[in-house]
């Protein structure tokens, strides 16, 4: 299973006025719910692919 991470940058990760990245996302979640996932498709035997970025859909310009 593939898994985006930030996708377009919209709302994660934490990006500021300088476009420099400084925190996952906003609630600081993000880590404990990507191993909740992970563990959960352990479970299923599932293999997931995480991807930081999707490149097909990039329409946020605070991340450039």
């Amino acid at each position: 299973m593939r898994m985006w991470v930030h996708v377009d940058g919209q709302y994660t990760p934490e990006i500021n006025s300088s476009g420099h990245v400084t925190a996952t996302d906003s609630t600081d979640t993000l880590i404990p719910e990507m191993l909740k996932y992970l563990q959960t498709a352990q479970e299923m035997n599932l293999m997931v692919v995480f991807v930081l970025w999707n490149g097909a859909d990039f329409n946020n310009p605070k991340a450039l």
